[in-house]
């Protein structure tokens, strides 16, 4: 009997040893490819990331060594983001927006549930609106321009 079992734990231990491990690919980073997330945060909280919705962006392949263009359709601030979930920035005092890299230039557009523009900053500290709205950071790179839209709740001051 005890020569059954060690014979038995011996020919599962050979299985075992003999069996092809499978091994994950490495992780490709591509994100070159596209704009960066953009960094919503309340003093040094992260509250958000955000992914660009809207782009034009170019780069060179790694691969190929050739020179890439990438873009998306542009649609209406409404039919890329739900405002039925806002975000609540509870303090615009701390309100800080982030890229990595950051971008030439960006601004701050405000828009209502309706698509209409109501207001344009290139600062969070000089946003002054209370309510709803769908927030868009367009952000101008060295290879690219992108948009982020954000439904936010600002608070009543």
């Amino acid at each position: 009997m005890k020569s059954w079992l060690v014979l038995l734990c011996g020919l599962i231990l050979l299985l075992a040893g003999c069996s092809e491990k499978s091994e994950s690919a490495p992780e490709i980073d591509d994100s070159y490819k596209r704009p960066p997330t953009l960094f919503l945060a309340v003093s040094d909280v992260l509250i958000e990331k955000i992914e660009a919705q809207n782009y034009t962006w170019q780069y060179v392949d790694k691969t190929t060594q050739q020179i890439e263009k990438a873009s998306t359709d542009a649609l209406p601030p409404s039919k890329t983001v739900s405002i039925t979930k806002p975000v609540q920035i509870k303090s615009m005092r701390y309100l800080k927006i982030g890229f990595q890299p950051k971008p030439q230039y960006y601004r701050i557009i405000l828009w209502d549930a309706y698509d209409r523009q109501q207001q344009t900053y290139t600062n969070t500290a000089d946003i002054k609106e209370q309510g709803t709205y769908i927030m868009e950071v367009e952000a101008n790179f060295e290879t690219g321009k992108a948009h982020y839209y954000i439904p936010v709740t600002f608070p009543e001051k």
